[in-house]
C-alpha cells in the first residue's frame, strides 16, 4: 500500500469517525425537550413591608416528559416555598442557576394546580435542565419535600372530558404549610446538613429522598382550604401525572 493510499484511507476513517459523532450528538439535540422559555425578569413589589418581588413577564418551562408548566407575569413571591432559615445551607431562590427553577415551583405552590408531588419534582428538573448538578439538586429537592407546603386536590367537573367549556371545573385544595419555630431550626439546619452529606456518599435517588424524609420526626402544620377555578387546560396534564 502506498503511503498516498494509506493517507487516504486514514483520512476517510477520521472523517466518518466525525460524522458519526455529528450524527449522535444531533439526535441527542433533537431527543432533548426540557426547555425554558422566555426571560426571567423580577422587580422589587412596592406596597409590601416585606422583601417581596413581583414576576414582570410570563416564564415557561417544559420537563423531560414534554409537559408545559407556566409562571404567569404578575406573581408576587418572597421565595418562602423556600423555607427561610434554610437559604442559609440552601442558598437564596433569587441567586444561583436555580432561580427559574424556584419560580416555576413558587408558582405552583401559590395556585395548586398540580399535585404537590409533581410541583416538586418539577423543581427538580428544572434545576437540571439549568445546569445546577445532582448533588445540589437533590438536596434542594429534599428541602422542599421535607419542608415545604403540600396540598390534596378534588376535582368537581363541570366539563365533559377532554374538552373546553365556558364553565371550567372547580378544584377544592386542602393546604398543610409546616410551622417551623425557632427553637428548632438549629435542628433543621443540623438534619439538612447531614443530608448534604448523605448525598454526597450515596447519591440517592428521588424515591429514596421522599423515604429518607417520611422518616424524619414530623413537623407541626397549619391548614387552610380554598377553592379555586381551574379556567385553563391544565386539567390535561394534570391527569397525566
Amino acid at each position: 500500500m502506498t503511503n498516498r493510499v494509506a493517507s487516504f484511507l486514514a483520512a476517510l476513517t477520521i472523517a466518518s469517525a466525525c460524522a458519526l459523532l455529528l450524527e449522535v450528538n444531533y439526535t441527542f439535540a433533537q431527543e432533548r425537550v426540557d426547555r425554558f422559555e422566555g426571560t426571567l425578569v423580577l422587580r422589587d413589589y412596592s406596597g409590601s413591608e416585606s422583601k417581596k418581588f413581583e414576576l414582570d413577564s410570563d416564564l415557561k418551562y417544559v420537563d423531560p416528559n414534554g409537559r408545559e408548566w407556566y409562571a404567569w407575569k404578575g406573581l408576587i413571591t418572597d421565595g418562602a416555598s423556600i423555607p427561610w432559615f434554610l437559604w442559609s445551607v440552601v442558598g437564596s431562590p433569587f441567586t444561583g442557576e436555580y432561580r427559574r427553577a424556584a419560580i416555576i415551583h413558587d408558582f405552583y405552590c401559590a395556585h395548586h394546580f398540580r399535585q404537590w408531588e409533581t410541583v416538586s419534582r418539577v423543581f427538580y428538573d428544572a434545576m437540571l435542565t439549568d445546569g445546577v448538578n445532582s448533588t445540589k439538586a437533590s438536596l434542594m429537592y429534599y428541602a422542599v419535600v421535607r419542608f415545604g407546603p403540600r396540598w390534596t386536590i378534588k376535582e368537581t367537573e363541570t366539563c365533559p372530558k377532554l374538552q373546553l367549556c365556558a364553565n371550567p371545573g372547580k378544584l377544592e385544595v386542602n393546604v398543610s404549610t409546616p410551622s417551623v419555630s425557632k427553637s428548632f431550626e438549629k435542628g433543621y439546619l443540623d438534619e439538612v446538613e447531614s443530608v448534604r452529606k448523605y448525598i454526597d456518599e450515596n447519591h440517592p435517588n428521588l424515591a429514596q429522598l421522599q423515604s429518607l424524609a417520611a422518616s424524619k420526626p414530623p413537623i407541626p402544620q397549619s391548614y387552610s382550604d380554598e377553592n379555586i377555578i381551574d379556567n385553563w387546560n391544565d386539567n390535561l396534564w394534570r391527569s397525566r401525572e
